[in-house]
């Protein structure tokens, strides 16, 4: 779980711990400077902590995804999870292709509204991948083209 260094931060990652805790889940997190522009030394440590998945909470996703990209963390070989806050259109069309498979976490129910083309496509992707669109427990979309 990579996390800003603020109090509110380190008091959600406290919880997200003692949750996942709960769930018989270990989470390392790692929290890095509010004004860190440089993540080769965040995305190293999250190389070392050989974890499965990646949790964060990027101020700038672009930067964080290549640098963990430069340690070998892809969506490909790990679960790399972002609040859909976080990821703009702006930043989709800067990470291109290596945005494909990131799962973004919203506090929406699954669409059920089928007459607009994005949803249609996505409730289609879904399908294709096995999941129910319709389920109200899935509450994790993933990034495609």
């Amino acid at each position: 779980l990579m996390l800003p260094d603020t109090p509110t931060l380190q008091f959600a990652g406290e919880l997200i711990v003692k949750m996942a805790a709960l769930l018989k889940v270990k989470v390392d997190t790692i929290y890095y400077p509010q004004d860190t522009t440089d993540f080769a030394p965040v995305a190293a440590q999250v190389s070392q902590a050989d974890d499965e998945a990646v949790g964060m909470l990027p101020l700038n996703p672009v930067v964080v995804v290549n640098a963990l990209a430069q340690e070998g963390i892809t969506p490909e070989n790990h679960d790399l999870v972002v609040p859909g806050g976080v990821i703009t259109p702006e930043s989709l069309k800067q990470l291109g292709t290596a945005a494909n498979g990131i799962l973004v976490v919203s506090e929406a129910m699954p669409p059920t509204e089928t007459s607009n083309k994005g949803i249609q496509e996505f409730r289609a992707d879904m399908e294709a991948d096995g999941k129910n669109p319709d389920d109200p427990t899935l509450m994790v979309g993933s990034l495609a083209d």
